[in-house]
């Protein structure tokens, strides 16, 4: 199995390649079995933005074939809030995800303001994904659309 790990804040995330991995599943369930073949799209990105939810807070969220959506609150530094929410698309794209995302940072204090707000393309995904590119590439690339 894969294994790529950020640290953020002082907690660690840790990606796994989802193959053959079981995530858990809603309300203590046992979990649905992601293969990283495109098995359940719609669930993994429902497991990113729980992930999001639970390190940030999340107001919005919304995901289609072509693009998603998620509007979170920030932690107040923008490159940690690009390295949580990229490092958690990563894994919803391993398991089936080939939306691009738009990403908008909420004040933390006012829920109506926008604070900061980038885009994660599918592609660079992949790539990052594949080994394609590293780690300071792909957070890069994505602080480069930053607003």
């Amino acid at each position: 199995m894969q294994r790529r790990s950020l640290l953020l804040g002082g907690s660690s995330v840790t990606i796994a390649a989802l193959a053959g991995c079981t995530l858990p599943g809603e309300n203590g369930q046992d979990g649905d079995e992601a293969t990283g073949d495109g098995d359940d799209p719609e669930f993994n990105f429902d497991f990113f933005v729980d992930t999001i939810d639970e390190d940030l807070g999340v107001e919005d969220s919304s995901f289609g074939t072509d693009s998603a959506s998620i509007e979170f609150y920030s932690s107040g530094d923008p490159e940690q809030d690009v390295q949580a929410v990229a490092t958690s698309y990563a894994a919803a794209v391993m398991g089936g995800v080939e939306a691009d995302l738009e990403a908008v940072a909420l004040s933390p204090d006012d829920p109506d303001e926008a604070v900061h707000s980038f885009v994660i393309e599918a592609d660079l995904v992949e790539s990052f994904n594949d080994g394609e590119i590293s780690e300071a590439e792909y957070f890069e690339t994505i602080g480069e659309t930053a607003e």
